[in-house]
């Protein structure tokens, strides 16, 4: 594994509070119920670098990535903080939400995602900035992240059609037919060919910096329901089951 991706829904600053900063201290009950402070957020940063395991940490603004119009400031204010506490690479999720259904919704969430892409290199990304100091492309779980969320298949094609018009160095998740589903190559195509991602080995930024890409822009996700603190959980340096030539992450 090279790879993390954490989004644990039983991280209130990841979801509930997502635009406050972490605690600086907490208790033990917290812990328990997969709370971090701010020194564990910057121990799993260390942890990932000590590791080489790229740590990509998630946020989850819900409706608001469409319906908010300061949702890019704000959820750029929480990156800064957590760029801080050492990490290098974020995600956005809006899985299990409402669904956008208007040509409207469908096309300003692609453009959302791309605007925060945009100020994410105008902000870290720019030309002379040191390699350590830059952060690599946005992954995306989108509100449509399988085949079953869909009322038809034109709804599903004109909402992937809207996600190719972002940056092609973005990575899109699918879990493939459903939720719980496991992914297999035509799953994974299908989104793919929609988006029409190819691999990349960097990209530049608008500053003129290089972006670095470490991943293939469609990836299959294996939804595995844990906290921080499970002992289910996949730890750093170790190797889950994968679907062969495909990439593949996990979000707890």
């Amino acid at each position: 594994m090279n790879t993390y991706l954490y989004g644990a829904k039983s991280d209130p600053y990841h979801s509930q509070f997502w635009k406050d900063p972490y605690p600086t201290s907490i208790s033990a009950e917290q812990e328990t119920n997969g709370w971090l402070s701010q020194d564990m957020v910057k121990e799993l940063a260390e942890t990932s670098q000590a590791t080489k395991v790229n740590f990509i940490w998630a946020i989850h603004p819900g409706n608001d990535f469409i319906y908010s119009s300061t949702v890019i400031n704000d959820i750029m204010g929480k990156f800064e903080k957590m760029y801080a506490l050492g990490l290098r690479q974020f995600a956005v999720f809006v899985d299990d939400v409402g669904v956008p259904t208007s040509d409207a919704d469908v096309q300003k969430n692609a453009d959302r995602l791309t605007a925060l892409q945009r100020a994410i290199e105008n902000k870290w990304n720019v030309d002379g900035a040191a390699a350590s100091d830059t952060v690599r492309p946005l992954h995306f779980v989108p509100q449509i992240y399988c085949t079953g969320f869909t009322s038809s298949k034109e709804q599903y094609n004109k909402f992937f059609q809207a996600l190719a018009t972002t940056p092609s160095y973005v990575t899109i998740y699918t879990t493939g037919a459903g939720v719980w589903s496991v992914p297999n190559n035509s799953d994974f195509a299908m989104p793919k060919g929609y988006l029409h991602r190819a691999n990349r080995s960097d990209a530049k930024s608008p500053g003129g910096g290089t972006i670095p890409v470490t991943t293939t822009p469609t990836a299959a996700s294996i939804r595995w329901t844990c906290t921080p603190t499970s002992a289910t959980c996949p730890p750093f340096g170790t190797t889950p089951p994968f679907l062969p030539n495909s990439p593949t992450a996990w979000a707890s």
